[in-house]
């Protein structure tokens, strides 16, 4: 819009799902000059939330280039969970000092990972893979954990969108 916050993420998937604002809840910002340079970057502050209409694949990966902003401790990127019942589902969520806690579920059964922290608060790239071999986190292209105990991800219908920025349904 006009003050420079998101009315739509092009989604560039073969089935492609754009991402929307979530209503009443403001949008994030196009910002410019966060990375050194005059690259656009999207900036959630906290509040700001993104969705789009999809549930969560049993088996598959997800990427996000995040810098984590001081006292964000337990502020979701990703939601794609019951966050309040911790049954089903993927989410991303901060933890202290530029930590990550990768949540993934099945049927109430944990895959979680632990990233510890970076010791750093600049931006990283965390890609997070889950399928027949278990959970695998890698942060900056480095192995970071493993959780071997789940195969995949369950999701319940009520389940309906990512949630990007925030916590999932539920």
């Amino acid at each position: 819009d006009t003050n420079g916050h998101i009315v739509l993420w092009p989604d560039r998937a073969v089935v492609a799902t754009d991402a929307i604002p979530v209503t009443d809840i403001p949008s994030p910002q196009i910002v410019t000059n966060a990375m050194g340079d005059t690259m656009h970057v999207i900036r959630f502050d906290g509040s700001a939330l993104l969705q789009t209409q999809r549930s969560v694949p049993a088996t598959g990966s997800l990427f996000a280039l995040f810098r984590p902003a001081p006292n964000t401790t337990g502020t979701r990127l990703v939601g794609w969970e019951d966050s309040a019942g911790g049954q089903h589902g993927v989410g991303l969520m901060l933890t202290a000092n530029g930590g990550l806690h990768a949540i993934l579920r099945r049927n109430g059964a944990s895959g979680d990972v632990v990233v510890p922290p970076s010791g750093t608060l600049d931006f990283q790239l965390v890609s997070l893979i889950w399928g027949p071999g278990g959970v695998t986190c890698f942060r900056n292209g480095e192995f970071v954990g493993t959780n071997t105990a789940i195969e995949s991800v369950s999701s319940d219908p009520a389940i309906a969108v990512l949630k990007i920025g925030g916590p999932g349904s539920g």
